[in-house]
């Protein structure tokens, strides 16, 4: 179990940027940021340029949705209607824009399926299914999608959270029908289980989280839809939301949660306890800005291993899109001692 508590483990002329600060015990450290194609390809030499001329930088407008695969991150930029395709292996950086029955109006989210992409679309009311190589599959969800907010996928299942409709949507992941949704039909609005403003939904261990924006806290479910508690209340202290947002769940089950106003991550174990919190919105690196959506990364460590203070390993990644500011997607990691 996550505590706070004092440790001397901390090397104190470090200029590693851990959160929580000294004296107390690092939980997660600020490894990076990703803005630019430069950072992942690296800036082109002197040589290079005389060779194959100057190629043009890509960039990073407006980050929203993140997921990840094995060598893989898919990033949605909402204000470019583009996925952003980053293969850390060949450490290349690709914006795609697609065309046709595959084009983008209002993108918010993306998850990883068998190297398949699916992406949620606002403004088409769909989720759109496309290929490791961004052809197009499918689209599904029109007629039963008002404004969707989000994709997830569990057990060979589809879940889609709307906001309008105040539901969480489940598709089959075999034939893309509905199989079902909840809250049931006529729930309350004073009911515990209703779901004001759903705005994004993670599912692992048989268990469903659900930002509820309009309730300010994250409601949880079993996999049948039955509703179990709430995390958090309306408020601005510690274990408190007042713009929460993005979430995302650890393999031990504890919940990160994203919060826009705070520009923090507010971390809880499976019974509800605040942990710890990190990010800051100052000048220093590692600071959020207006920041949207987290996913939780145990495939690519070693990608991201070097920055890591000597100290420690990592248990796995944490990236976090900011909307604003100049660093788009940060990338942390969670800490072990060697």
């Amino acid at each position: 179990m996550m505590m706070l508590s004092c440790s001397s483990n901390i090397q104190k002329e470090s200029n590693s940027i851990f959160f929580p600060p000294p004296p107390d015990t690092a939980r997660v450290q600020f490894l990076t940021s990703i803005n630019t194609s430069n950072d992942i390809a690296g800036s082109q030499s002197v040589f290079e340029k005389f060779i194959i001329g100057a190629t043009q930088e890509s960039i990073i407008v407006k980050p929203y949705g993140i997921s990840t695969s094995k060598d893989r991150l898919v990033i949605v930029d909402t204000k470019q209607s583009s996925l952003i395709n980053i293969n850390l292996k060949e450490r290349a950086f690709e914006s795609i824009s697609p065309k046709g029955l595959g084009s983008l109006k209002k993108p918010l989210c993306t998850a990883i399926r068998n190297d398949s992409i699916y992406v949620c679309d606002a403004g088409r009311k769909e989720i759109i299914l496309f290929s490791k190589d961004f052809e197009f599959i499918r689209a599904f969800g029109s007629g039963d999608l008002a404004k969707p907010t989000d994709v997830c996928i569990f057990d060979n299942k589809i879940y889609v959270p709307d906001i309008e409709n105040h539901k969480i949507y489940i598709y089959s992941g075999d034939n893309f029908k509905l199989l079902s949704s909840f809250p049931e039909e006529g729930t309350q609005e004073n009911a515990p289980e209703f779901l004001h403003s759903p705005n994004h939904i993670y599912v692992i261990n048989n268990m469903v989280y659900v930002t509820d924006f309009g309730e300010f806290n994250v409601k949880i479910f079993d996999i049948s839809g039955k509703y179990l508690k709430s995390i958090g209340t309306y408020g601005n202290n510690i274990g408190q939301f007042a713009r929460p947002k993005g979430l995302a769940v650890d393999l031990d089950g504890n919940i990160y949660v994203i919060d826009a106003a705070f520009e923090n991550v507010q971390v809880f174990n499976s019974a509800g306890d605040l942990l710890f919190f990190f990010g800051n919105s100052g000048g220093k690196s590692g600071k959020m800005v207006l920041p949207i959506r987290i996913a939780i990364d145990y495939q690519n460590i070693d990608y991201f291993s070097k920055y890591a203070d000597p100290a420690y390993k990592l248990k796995y990644l944490i990236y976090l899109t900011n909307q604003f500011g100049d660093e788009k997607v940060n990338v942390y990691g969670f800490l072990e001692l060697k």
